[in-house]
């Protein structure tokens, strides 16, 4: 029995909560906060549960942390470097062993092009021709 601020007995079978506890941890359905939610599910978990739900805990945030990484990683790349394909698809491409060579044909061709584009063309009249008119 509590008489006088105090028990006249102890039970340890028998566990009381003061109004801060209550507050924290029981819905009482005038504030339902999220805080409420979470304490009273570690009350339920126990010990033993509230470690492991700490565990599955850190897992997740390893796994959010892991793709926010990849995201990153992701928008690196940008679109018009990547064209039609998807992140997975452009990092899945092989390394053409080729390239180099490709590269050089490309800026030999370019430079033939060019130089071509220089030329007058050949066989026909230039505009000199008609001066003496």
């Amino acid at each position: 029995m509590f008489q006088n601020g105090a028990w006249s007995a102890t039970l340890p079978q028998i566990a009381v909560f003061d109004d801060a506890f209550v507050a924290q941890n029981v819905c009482s359905g005038i504030e339902i906060e999220t805080a409420h939610r979470q304490n009273l599910h570690e009350l339920i978990l126990g010990a033993q549960g509230v470690q492991l739900n700490a565990a599955v805990l850190e897992q997740i945030a390893a796994v959010e942390q892991h793709n926010r990484t990849l995201r990153e990683r992701g928008d690196a790349i940008p679109a018009a470097t990547r064209g039609a394909l998807t992140v997975d698809a452009f990092c899945a491409l092989k390394p053409d062993p080729q390239v180099d060579v490709k590269i050089q044909e490309a800026e030999r061709q370019l430079a033939a092009a060019r130089a071509a584009d220089r030329r007058p063309a050949s066989g026909g009249v230039s505009a000199a021709q008609f001066t003496g008119i």
